[in-house]
């Protein structure tokens, strides 16, 4: 356990001299916690009384916060629109050092947020209201962001792909980052949604949840058999030098 520790503290020092793109769909998150103490007489629904409020970095903007946490340096690659949650991703992602180049305004796009009312004493989430676009992100914004991506990819140490299925990453850019990936040895790791189940490919790490996996392999996964012959199939198929399936409280293969 010693030797395993100095291995983790060593290479979390060597990853604060580490740059990384994270390309994906930035989110804001927003929790409102308060206390249910009566049902609503205009409905059978709890009434809460507000106690608190919280908004977070969410999504891609998430994983940007987590690798600046640890010392990493990182340039957030995705889109926002031109309202008041994406003026708060920009100023939170500035706030923490990262760098926002890569993050562009499409004024017809609605910034993505996930608002989360909670109930104490037991922290219980009664609903969850999504605010998003239903057109799909300007053609002309998705050019400009993969422009970028690939002129800034080769100067980096690493691309992390958080992808969530919101248009950010879509079939052409992750053709054209495969072929730069591979052409360069560029470490890529990629957090896969269903929506690009077949575009990923040659990256080094993918780490799909047990559905997921399942899903992609088209392998029902019923027991470590199972489990590993998925794993195998997404090696091949994902052309992947490795693939990591979390599994819940089972940990992760």
């Amino acid at each position: 356990q010693t030797d395993s520790m100095s291995k983790l503290l060593d290479i979390l020092a060597r990853f604060k001299g580490a740059h990384l793109l994270v390309i994906g769909d930035l989110m804001l998150d927003r929790f409102v916690l308060g206390d249910v103490e009566r049902l609503s007489p205009e409905a059978p629904v709890p009434v809460l009384r507000v106690v608190s409020e919280e908004r977070r970095l969410g999504g891609a903007a998430n994983v940007v916060h987590n690798i600046r946490s640890l010392g990493g340096q990182v340039t957030a690659c995705g889109v926002i629109g031109n309202d008041d949650a994406g003026k708060r991703i920009l100023g939170v992602l500035r706030r923490i050092g990262a760098s926002t180049a890569g993050v562009f305004t499409d004024r017809k796009f609605q910034t993505i947020q996930k608002s989360r009312i909670i109930a104490s004493p037991h922290h219980q989430q009664i609903v969850r209201l999504d605010r998003e676009s239903r057109e799909p992100i300007h053609s002309a914004t998705l050019k400009r962001l993969r422009e970028f991506i690939l002129d800034r990819a080769a100067r980096c140490d690493g691309v992390v792909i958080s992808d969530y299925g919101k248009g950010s990453v879509h079939a052409e850019l992750l053709a054209a980052l495969a072929a730069q990936v591979s052409k360069q040895k560029l470490l890529c790791v990629v957090d896969p949604k269903k929506e690009n189940f077949s575009h990923y490919r040659f990256p080094t790490l993918i780490t799909p949840n047990k559905s997921e996996a399942a899903e992609a392999a088209g392998i029902d996964i019923r027991d470590d058999k199972s489990l590993h012959a998925a794993g195998a199939k997404l090696v091949r198929q994902w052309r992947a030098q490795g693939v990591l399936i979390t599994r819940g409280a089972e940990g992760m293969s």
